[in-house]
């Protein structure tokens, strides 16, 4: 278990056990059912919590990483664009086809 997870648990158990000696205490006739009743709620609504807030954290980093990676797409987009405009084909990334496409122009200008 994770050190974070493990804390969170112990805090929760303690919580159920001062919760337990307050019912325990105040009652005339201790119930032993409706304070385990009672822990075990405690420990339902505990683990929903950390389950909600676990999945709305996942949520946003997910959210935040694709954000970032069609910004980056876009902006690369963007500067192929602006570069293509201006004129400037050199400083756009060269792919394969491109290159076999030079090199058999370069060799067909060599032998002629």
């Amino acid at each position: 278990m994770q050190p974070r997870t493990s804390s969170l648990l112990s805090l929760l158990t303690l919580t159920t056990d001062v919760l337990t000696y307050i019912l325990t205490s105040v009652t005339s006739i201790p119930s032993v059912t409706s304070v385990k009743c009672l822990g075990n709620l405690l420990m339902w609504i505990g683990h929903s919590a950390l389950v909600v807030l676990d999945c709305c954290l996942q949520f946003c980093v997910l959210s935040y990483a694709y954000f970032y990676q069609v910004l980056l797409t876009f902006l690369y987009v963007l500067m192929m664009l602006f570069c293509l405009a201006v004129g400037l084909h050199s400083k756009i990334e060269k792919t394969s086809s491109m290159l076999r496409h030079k090199t058999k122009a370069k060799a067909n200008k060599d032998t002629s």
